[in-house]
């Protein structure tokens, strides 16, 4: 047997992973031959398949938007003010409770108001003489409910919560100096705008317990009933008592270079455990110097004359650290002045055009500015002026210095300033002092040896919250290489960390890198949630097809972001689609283009680009007219600055407008090195001087002035590779895990899949087969391309709403080989005798045209009907959440032993956010007397004589409004007298009042609350949802005095407030309105404090729907919300209720959720699902024709949409074909409901 036939070929994974899918192809290839002896290809497309990323849209856009956690920070915030209510209402209960109980208050006592500020009066005068026990009651509920502000020194100290606390210290100052209690200083400062309210004027909470005491010692000496256990039972357990809070440090990462993960069993399956170090705070003094030297290694210098970058010396590292480290931050000019270079010649690799310092101790420096003002700022001895400045003042200074090279890691933390860090950063506020800080002052006079005012200074200081990505002890070892000038990478080769982020110990058996992240392993949900996808995804393939030789993986630009280029990302993809569009409508109007591509689009940019250089391309100064842009005889070309030949980038910054004779001629030279041979050095320094003015004037950007002013000896040789290693943390998380399954792991880029995709024309190969299954219902039509060639096309089909159109691309990746990006990676030294990808280029590419490709494995139209192929037996698989309760162990010590306790959460929203309450309010109608005039109604006749005349005619008649009031019945024919003499009867139309029941809720007065009335333009309809009628009248005045425009009345009511008195001490910010609602629910029903009081929710999330069949054969069905099945399962009930009706003869036929599929039968073709082998991979073509998707589920209504279709439009054209509606669930009974792996299988059929 020869070796080739012994040769086995790779079989390659390829995955390319956006926000919306997960886009995988399995393929097999000889890496030496295209066929073999009996003339068959070597390579094969084995199978693909799209996985549905299970992101919610809020999720994904505040993910693209950088607000990844806006939407848990708001969920954060509702959550704590539903707890704050709750312990506030424990509280109140068991002060109740504690007051009946020891006789202060009874079962009859009122709290009712019987005039304004009555209790806050109570209160002033229980300090200083005797009032009732149950006057005293109400004096301590009101306490209680305001018992004043206590500091969390974790809050982050922003302007807005510094000048909230620098009122309430003056209030609070003032309040002392007055000598009063608090209700007594509102009084004397209230006096005649006195309104009983606090709201507003907030305390610190020892100035209510000092309130409190004293109110209790006058008050015990007339009633023995205050004895002291009830005072600190009262005061300290009920009132004033506040838990410690819990600690949160398992919740805080590992350090990637300092843990491992280890093998344990849990509950009998083995498992993975994290162990080591956990990454430091961001404010840590340590991370502050070791990120300011990462980014000081980072700079590069550019001389914009030369164009030549160099990297900073060590001893220029140095010299700038020092500057910096006191610092906040440095502008690009102040860093260069600070090396002695001209910032008129010389720029800084500067993103932000600044560079932090260490901030920890930059506060440090801010805080001994204030107390030794004569410190003066240097160019490098600013510690040392501090310092000495501090010791002129009889201060202590060692806390403003810290070495962070100390060998000894007990040293380290000995120094001072790392001992004030720890302080601040970990201190919680006592209950001794006023303002909650008198124990921190006393410990950092202790520490840092100063005097209490430099003290009350040091401790306003305020910290950087969140944490890093490194441990203390990690960042310990890596900065002394990185302070002598190695790179980031050397030095962790130097430490003997490794690339990968996580470390396995394969050590036992049956471990499985494969398994998901354990929740909240990541800081960022939504990144956990992709990963774990991707995780489960390679997991079902390689448990399917076998496991493959090599991964290939690629993310999209917004995954591998960091947040502040996923906010530049989108914010101009938002603008460059706003542009985009308007050029179209350009171009169609002026330049009578049909079809405008995105050349075309791109053509038109780069002209108005040149708008500030007169229109004149930037090489050869020639005008360019505009008529000649699209003109094929004028040839102006788009040519790229730095040709393909030397470098892979197709970015927007790498092209310009010239006319066809200057690009060929410039060929394959950058545009300086043109301009140079071209022109001489003056040409070239007119050249240079013309791009820099062109940058000045901003008409191109920072990027496109450095690509057009360098040299071809400046091209970076490792940009690829430098940009396919810029993975986020929790992306490296992925590859270390898939690195730990194959043999090689190959990270590929977008730009070369797409190149790959263009150069093997396969970018149409998901529209022809759309083309091809529209087609079967005549929904195609004939277009004529520019050339003047006619194809097929369906307008109805749109690529970003089918998650198949990605498979094109994932073939491209999974055939992308190493040596192919490092051919492009080296493209800018392929002339000298050195280059290393000349083997590579030689075998692996060829040259088609002017285009250089790769060897495609296949011939290309064959390998096109392959993939067309594949997308046809395609199926995409979604996440199907079965789940209603997960089982959570919470773990608390109790006074003797550590216990737990299995709680069930909720795995979805139970109702909307907003909780209403119940009203029932009047409407008067005038209703004719006729055949719909029910007893029901006839009892809401307003007049009692016509009232009691209408029952009696019903009574007479049975109660049946037709015998009643209908045929020789009728009013006109045989009215209804009111009196003996039929002088009198009822007319054919009565005024009844009816009670509508309403849903009411407190929303801000806002512009946006009444625009979807202002439509009537009468005032009273307007504002008719808003339930008290005073507040109604007042916001109608408010709207007519501002000309009626909702804008100016209510867009900014802080700054003009809406007064509800004369005296303008009363502003009114929300108001209730009513709502009817048909779908709502009682949320919180027989609560004991509210009987009769139940708060309504809309439900927002039905869960599933039930189908049964009567004994007579006719089907029901019912929707069970989430509310209803978390309901159920905490009585240890299954959600779905296979019984309901049993004792009828009801039988359970099925159940339907969300994001199942079913296999619908076609009448036309006679696809019938149920008489074929639905796991069977060969019945997948016509199974995808006919596999739906459950959309939504409403009353009287089943959406399904087919599982290839994201539309969210319901097409009327597409009716039956991407989408379908059943108003009964009859019909899902000829559908058999399957169930897909990650992969895209059909492992189970239920038939």
């Amino acid at each position: 047997m020869s070796k080739e036939s012994e040769r086995k070929p790779v079989r390659s994974l390829g995955l390319r992973v956006s926000l919306q899918n997960i886009n995988w192809a399995l393929v097999e290839y000889d890496q030496e031959r295209v066929r073999d002896a009996e003339d068959n290809f070597t390579s094969r497309i084995i199978d693909t398949g799209v996985r549905e990323i299970p992101l919610t849209v809020k999720e994904r856009q505040s993910y693209e938007r950088v607000e990844a956690n806006k939407e848990a920070q708001d969920r954060h915030a509702r959550r704590s003010a539903r707890r704050n209510l709750q312990r506030f209402r424990q509280r109140r209960d068991s002060l109740m409770h504690l007051l009946k109980t020891s006789g202060i208050i009874s079962e009859n006592t009122s709290f009712m108001e019987g005039r304004p500020g009555e209790t806050l009066f109570l209160r002033a005068k229980a300090a200083i003489e005797r009032i009732e026990l149950e006057e005293l009651g109400r004096v301590l509920i009101q306490i209680n409910a305001k018992r004043g502000f206590k500091s969390n020194r974790k809050i982050e100290k922003d302007d807005s919560v510094t000048e909230y606390k620098e009122q309430l210290k003056q209030r609070s100052q003032k309040l002392h100096d007055s000598g009063l209690t608090i209700a007594q200083f509102l009084i004397e400062e209230s006096k005649d705008t006195l309104n009983g309210k606090t709201r507003g004027n907030t305390f610190y909470r020892k100035d209510h317990e000092e309130e409190f005491d004293r109110i209790w010692n006058t008050q015990k000496e007339f009633h023995p009933v205050l004895t002291d256990k009830l005072y600190r039972k009262m005061k300290g357990n009920i009132i004033f008592y506040q838990r410690k809070l819990k600690s949160q440090k398992s919740n805080i990462a590992f350090c990637p270079f300092e843990s491992k993960f280890v093998q344990t069993e849990e509950e009998g399956r083995k498992t993975y455990r994290q162990h080591g170090c956990r990454v430091a705070p961001r404010s840590s003094p340590m991370f502050q110097e070791y990120r300011m030297w990462c980014d000081i290694a980072n700079l590069r210098v550019k001389d914009t004359v030369t164009g030549v970058k160099e990297s900073l010396s060590t001893d220029e590292m140095k010299l700038l650290a020092d500057t910096l480290r006191y610092r906040r931050s440095m502008k690009s000019a102040a860093v260069l002045k600070t090396l002695g270079l001209d910032p008129k010649r010389n720029e800084l690799s500067l993103g932000d055009g600044e560079i932090l310092g260490n901030l920890t101790l930059a506060e440090f420096m801010n805080a001994a500015r204030k107390i030794a003002p004569e410190t003066k700022k240097s160019k490098t001895g600013e510690a040392g002026s501090a310092r000495a400045a501090l010791e002129t003042a009889g201060e202590g200074s060692e806390w403003l210095y810290a070495d962070f090279c100390t060998e000894d890691d007990a040293a380290y933390q000995n120094q001072v300033s790392i001992k004030l860090w720890h302080l601040l950063y970990s201190y919680i506020e006592d209950s001794d002092s006023l303002d909650g800080y008198g124990s921190l002052k006393e410990k950092i006079m202790q520490i840092c040896g100063v005097s209490e005012k430099a003290a009350e200074i040091i401790s306003d200081i305020s910290l950087t919250g969140d944490y890093g990505s490194l441990s203390h002890k990690a960042m310990k070892n890596l900065l002394p290489h990185i302070m002598e000038g190695r790179t980031l990478f050397e030095a962790q080769a130097i430490c003997g960390y490794e690339e990968r982020t996580e470390r396995f110990d394969v050590t036992g058996d049956g471990c499985d890198p494969l398994q998901p992240l354990k929740k909240n392993s990541l800081q960022n949900p939504t990144a956990e949630k992709i990963v774990n996808q991707v995780l489960g995804t390679v997991r079902d393939i390689i448990s399917t097809y076998g496991k493959p030789d090599r991964i290939v993986f690629e993310t999209d630009r917004m995954l591998k972001a960091s947040r502040k280029v996923r906010k530049t990302i989108y914010d101009n993809n938002r603008k460059q689609a706003a542009e985009n569009e308007r050029i179209t409508k350009i171009l169609k109007a002026e330049f009578g283009l049909q079809h405008v591509s995105t050349k075309d689009i791109n053509k038109y940019r780069l002209y108005m680009e040149l708008e500030k250089n007169g229109f004149r391309t930037l090489y050869s100064d020639r005008y360019i007219p505009k008529e000649a842009l699209f003109d094929k005889t004028a040839e102006v070309n788009i040519d790229h600055i730095i040709p393909k030949h030397l470098i892979f980038d197709e970015s927007w910054s790498n092209k310009t407008l010239e006319y066809k004779d200057v690009n060929s001629e410039k060929s394959h030279t950058t545009a300086l090195d043109y301009m140079s041979q071209k022109y001489g050095e003056e040409g070239a320094a007119a050249y240079r001087d013309k791009i820099e003015s062109l940058y000045r004037a901003k008409a191109i950007g920072r990027t496109k002035r450095d690509k057009l002013l360098t040299p071809a000896g400046s091209i970076p040789e490792d940009l690829i590779d430098r940009q396919a290693a810029s993975l986020p943390y929790s992306f490296k998380v992925l590859r270390s895990r898939l690195e730990a399954c194959v043999d090689e792991l190959t990270v590929t880029m977008q730009e070369i899949t797409s190149k790959i995709v263009s150069d093997w024309r396969l970018h149409d190969a998901a529209r022809e087969q759309a083309v091809v299954e529209h087609a079967r219902h005549h929904l195609t039509r004939t277009e004529t391309l520019k050339n003047g060639e006619t194809r097929e096309t369906t307008p109805l089909w749109d690529p970003s709403k089918d998650p198949r159109a990605g498979t094109a691309a994932a073939v491209a990746v999974a055939f992308t080989k190493r040596s192919w990006i490092q051919y492009l990676n080296t493209l800018s030294a392929q002339n000298r005798p050195d280059y290393v990808a000349r083997a590579i280029k030689e075998k692996e590419t060829i040259l088609v045209g002017s285009t250089r490709m790769f060897i495609p494995p296949l011939p290309l139209d064959f390998m096109k009907d392959q993939i067309r192929d594949c997308i046809a037996r395609t199926l995409v698989s979604s996440k199907v959440d079965n789940k209603v309760v997960s089982k959570k162990v919470n773990r608390f010590k109790s006074r003797k032993e550590m216990k737990s306790q299995i709680t069930l959460v909720p795995r979805g929203q139970l109702h909307a956010d907003t909780l209403r309450g119940r009203r029932l309010i009047p409407r008067s109608e005038f209703v004719s007397v006729d055949a719909r005039m029910t007893v029901a109604t006839a009892s809401c006749i307003c007049s009692d004589r016509y009232r009691n005349a209408v029952l009696a005619r019903l009574a007479s008649c049975g109660n049946d409004p037709k015998k009643a009031f209908a045929g020789s019945n009728s009013p006109a024919r045989k009215p209804i007298w009111l009196d003996e003499y039929h002088i009198e009867s009822v007319p054919q139309k009565v005024k009844c009042m009816f009670m509508d029941e309403v849903f009411t809720v407190r929303k801000d007065i806002t512009p946006e609350l009444f625009k979807s009335s202002i439509a009537d333009r009468d005032p009273e309809k307007i504002f008719s949802k808003v339930l008290d009628r005073r507040k109604r009248n007042i916001l109608i005045r408010r709207f007519m005095e501002k000309g009626c425009d909702l804008d100016k009345a209510f867009g900014n009511i802080t700054d003009d407030p809406i007064w509800t008195n004369s005296r303008h001490t009363r502003a009114m910010m929300k108001v209730t309105v009513y709502e009817s609602m048909t779908n709502i629910l009682p949320v919180r029903p027989n609560l004991e404090r509210n009987e009769g009081r139940n708060h309504y929710a809309s439900p927002d999330n039905n869960h599933h729907t039930a189908v049964y069949k009567d004994a007579e054969g006719n089907y029901h069905y019912r929707i069970v919300t989430m509310l209803e099945a978390v309901q159920r399962a905490t009585k240890g009930l299954p959600p779905v209720d296979r019984e309901l009706n049993k004792e009828k003869d009801w039988e359970f036929v099925a159940v339907l959720k969300k994001n199942e599929t079913y296999v619908f039968p076609d009448p036309e073709t006679g696809f019938d699902p149920k008489s074929i082998d639905l796991t069977d991979p060969a019945n997948r073509r016509e199974i995808g024709r006919n596999l739906y998707r459950l959309q939504m589920m409403t009353k009287g209504t089943f959406a399904f949409r087919l599982h290839c279709d994201k539309n969210s439009k319901f097409l009327l054209e597409l009716k039956n074909i991407t989408w379908k509606k059943l108003s009964s669930p009859e019909r899902i009974t000829d559908a058999v409901k399957v169930r897909l792996n990650r992969a895209g299988q059909i492992v189970k059929a239920e038939v």
